[in-house]
């Protein structure tokens, strides 16, 4: 998958191990007890038409159909390490945070301590939610998921009632971040920040869940992911171990492979025979003359 966002980004589930190639025409297969489905990530690289007259930086899009009743779901980003942060990046960041949570009310969650993230209700924040009914076509994935306002201001009240008949089409996008630079933009009164100096190199991971106890707290023991991407960038961030293992996973790939087609080695006698000097007697010509090689066969493989 040959594309500017494909050089740098390392987008890896880590449930499965597979990964997801950005601005693919092909989405990615999403299954687990929860839901089946699919999956495309969208990454503005200049080149994707889906952003042009856009201000997003980025879409994730997921279609699913339910497996069972959904509990309340979860989305947004977590990180592996907690933060270390001076005073002036603490402030920035709880700014951030402040921001996410006056655009989020009772939908929010966030820590920047321990189990660091940043996660919102999918019924209440996600930006767009198309709901298909059996039989109809639901959108196509890779393009804009349209949503009434209606609907969005409904769902944002009361919610959505989940079934396992319909196919749902969720869009999460934003112009606040941008993963191939790797920096936090757009936010009312700050300006373009190096996602580096407020998180480190560590790679994020884009998160949906459900919890186990709804009235628990957002600990990883309390969590049942419906998918959890590693995202790394290779001029920003370390590599995730997701990434890692992918690649060692490729390099043996690429090595079986090479070895299936590497030809077998002939013997002497097979050799000798290819170059036109071994008659099937077994008599070796040289200079015009024949003689008798000792102990030599066509069959002998040890020759």
């Amino acid at each position: 998958m040959n594309n500017t966002a494909n050089t740098s980004i390392y987008a890896v589930d880590k449930e499965t191990g597979k990964r997801c190639w950005v601005n693919s025409k092909t989405p990615n297969t999403v299954a687990n007890d929860c839901l089946e489905g699919e999956m495309t990530l969208l990454m503005r690289d200049g080149q994707h038409p889906y952003f042009e007259g856009k201000q997003r930086r980025f879409d994730l899009q997921v279609q699913f159909r339910l497996k069972q009743n959904a509990k309340t779901m979860w989305y947004g980003v977590e990180l592996d390490e907690s933060l270390n942060l001076g005073t002036l990046q603490r402030m920035t960041t709880k700014a951030a945070l402040g921001f996410c949570q006056k655009m989020n009310p009772g939908a929010f969650h966030s820590s920047i301590s321990k189990d660091p993230c940043m996660v919102f209700k999918v019924d209440n924040s996600m930006d767009r939610i198309a709901q298909t009914a059996p039989g109809d076509l639901p959108p196509c994935l890779g393009e804009a998921v349209e949503e009434s306002s209606e609907s969005i201001q409904r769902r944002k009240k009361a919610g959505v009632e989940w079934n396992t008949n319909d196919t749902y089409t969720i869009s999460c996008f934003s112009s606040y971040f941008d993963f191939l630079t790797w920096s936090i933009m757009n936010m009312p009164g700050l300006p373009t920040i190096d996602a580096t100096k407020l998180v480190g190199n560590q790679p994020f991971r884009f998160v949906m869940y459900t919890l186990k106890d709804e009235d628990g707290s957002h600990t990883p023991e309390n969590k049942d992911y419906i998918f959890n991407l590693e995202l790394s960038n290779t001029e920003k961030t370390s590599l995730g171990p997701a990434a890692q293992e992918w690649i060692e996973q490729q390099k043996k790939k690429e090595a079986e492979s090479a070895s299936i087609r590497r030809p077998a080695r002939k013997s002497r006698a097979g050799r000798l025979l290819m170059k036109g000097r071994l008659s099937m007697t077994g008599r070796l010509s040289i200079g015009g003359n024949r003689r008798r090689l000792s102990g030599l066969s066509l069959f002998d493989h040890h020759a």
